[in-house]
């Protein structure tokens, strides 16, 4: 299905698409052939002949015969069919990704990459040291989990333009001073010399300022904000770069 949608959108020359085992588990579980009990014959018609034949027979006909032809392609060794060190990249999605491994280190070039994606941890665990064991090296791994965010404008109060004055150590001291001597300080000073219309005028200035922020002059900020839940599983990738001694062929021992 894969292969042909693959030629129905114009891109069959550019992606293969092969059915087959590459860990190897039949030849594990001593499912390669051998046992005539384990062996499902795909090659046999299912339908029947003559006039007991359906309408159906050419869509089942031709399922078969797909159904052989992958089983051809799968001889259960495992693998990819590539030549040594032929792959520049190779991505892992399986159960027992560990058991992929021997035959990705066959068939990466050197000093190429390869991704491994497993939900579970016990998973990544005997994957990477599978990667040691097979002169991969730079191994580093990541948990990838779906967080989303909630993106919306807040409303915040204008910042305060008239600052309170802080006097100085200097104008503190000089304070100190003159009240101790009964003088008015510098401070009371400029007080008493500002104009009356000044002081009136900055009295509006403020009421105007406090009208303004009650009558909603704020600004509106675009935040991201995160859930406080993350929904989904667990997710580990884990990348390593291929050594520079080719390995041999997992299938040839």
């Amino acid at each position: 299905k894969a292969r042909r949608e693959f030629v129905g959108h114009g891109l069959g020359h550019l992606v293969q698409v092969h059915w087959r085992d590459v860990c190897g588990k039949k030849k594990l579980l001593g499912m390669d052939g051998t046992n005539e009990e384990n062996t499902i014959d795909y090659s046999r018609d299912a339908t029947t002949s003559g006039d007991e034949r359906t309408d159906d027979s050419d869509a089942a006909n031709a399922k078969n015969n797909t159904e052989a032809q992958e089983e051809e392609e799968d001889d259960g060794n495992g693998g990819f069919q590539l030549p040594q060190a032929t792959a520049h990249a190779i991505f892992l999605d399986l159960p027992e990704p560990w058991l992929a491994v021997p035959h990705a280190a066959y068939a990466i070039k050197p000093t190429g990459r390869i991704c491994s994606y497993s939900p579970c941890m016990e998973q990544t665990q005997r994957t990477v040291a599978a990667l040691r064991q097979h002169g991969f090296h730079s191994l580093r791994t990541v948990e990838a989990r779906l967080k989303e965010y909630f993106v919306d404008e807040v409303e915040f109060d204008p910042v305060p333009t008239e600052l309170p004055v802080i006097p100085t150590e200097e104008t503190t001291a000089s304070m100190e001073k003159e009240r101790s001597e009964g003088q008015p300080s510098t401070l009371q000073q400029q007080t008493k010399q500002q104009p009356k219309d000044e002081t009136e005028s900055s009295g509006i200035r403020s009421k105007r300022k406090k009208i303004g922020s009650d009558s909603g002059n704020t600004n509106k900020v675009l935040c991201a904000r995160p859930f406080p839940q993350m929904r989904g599983h667990t997710a580990f990738l884990t990348f390593a770069t291929a050594g520079n001694a080719p390995l041999p062929d997992p299938n040839a021992s």
